[in-house]
């Protein structure tokens, strides 16, 4: 118990390495202890160490198959495309500024394609439990997780496959497939409710927005960039790619409603491919 309360109030500090000491003295007496063992895996994820957070979920749904957070943890980790991804190529402008580089696609998702997926979103919406504004405790948005929706996941997923993760590839260089969905959610912007978000930083190696309706229908909105000091939008389908780390806020929906899709990604690189880049080979 005493470790436990260790564990939970260096989590709560974000002391992460007093944390996994705790968990860690937890699963020495107790190897299967699910709620350590999930805890280990979270604060990997919190630590930015998402390819470690994945596999030591893998070793805790072996040991605690039926623990709900795990249960949960991996359900929605599995449940976004990874793999082979097409080899399409897409027309991206640069943003660039001191040394920062934002990159902007207006043709990557089909605006008929986009419309489903707002029709989708709402209709999950409706019949469950609304929009929640409380998945983000530091930056809440009014969203919908993607995964909640299995129509709007295989959307989704197709979306990764098809365009998403070539695309993000393309200007980062890194891997489609080996590219991962940390989160995704729709986003709803109103002018007469929540209409922006502060400046704020992912948890993410790279973050998109991905714009599912028309400009004519809002005025305002993109990402605005602090390095840039300019905001970032695109047309219905468009595509914005940065890195998670950059400051950037939701720019005011002045009028109107604007829907958009955010996704937290990263590349799950192996452990040799991380040493020879840490070794500079």
């Amino acid at each position: 118990t005493l470790l436990r309360a260790v564990a939970a109030c260096a989590e709560r500090d974000g002391r992460f390495e007093d944390a996994l000491r705790a968990h860690g003295a937890v699963l020495a007496e107790d190897p299967s202890d699910g709620d350590a063992l999930y805890g280990r895996a979270r604060v990997h994820g919190w630590s930015d160490k998402w390819g470690i957070e994945r596999r030591l979920l893998e070793e805790a749904i072996a040991l605690a198959p039926d623990h709900p957070d795990i249960r949960k943890a991996v359900n929605t980790r599995d449940a976004y495309h990874a793999g082979a991804c097409s080899s399409r190529t897409f027309g991206f402008e640069t943003i660039s500024r001191g040394g920062v580089s934002v990159w902007s696609s207006n043709s990557v998702v089909s605006s008929e394609a986009c419309a489903t997926a707002i029709e989708l979103a709402e209709a999950h919406a409706s019949a469950t439990d609304g929009w929640t504004t409380a998945r983000h405790f530091a930056v809440p948005t009014t969203d919908l997780p993607v995964h909640a929706s299995p129509d709007l996941l295989k959307w989704f997923n197709a979306c990764l496959k098809d365009a998403i993760f070539p695309a993000v590839a393309q200007v980062t260089g890194a891997s489609s497939e080996k590219l991962r969905v940390i989160d995704a959610f729709v986003v709803r912007y109103d002018a007469s409710k929540q209409k922006a978000l502060p400046l704020h930083s992912d948890q993410s190696e790279y973050s998109i927005t991905l714009p599912l309706n028309d400009r004519s229908q809002y005025e305002g909105g993109g990402t605005y960039f602090a390095a840039l000091d300019e905001a970032v939008n695109c047309d219905t389908g468009g595509l914005v790619v940065f890195p998670g780390a950059l400051y950037h806020a939701g720019a005011p929906t002045t009028k109107g409603r604007r829907y958009v899709i955010v996704a937290f990604l990263f590349e799950d690189r192996d452990q040799d491919e991380l040493e020879r880049r840490l070794d500079g080979a």
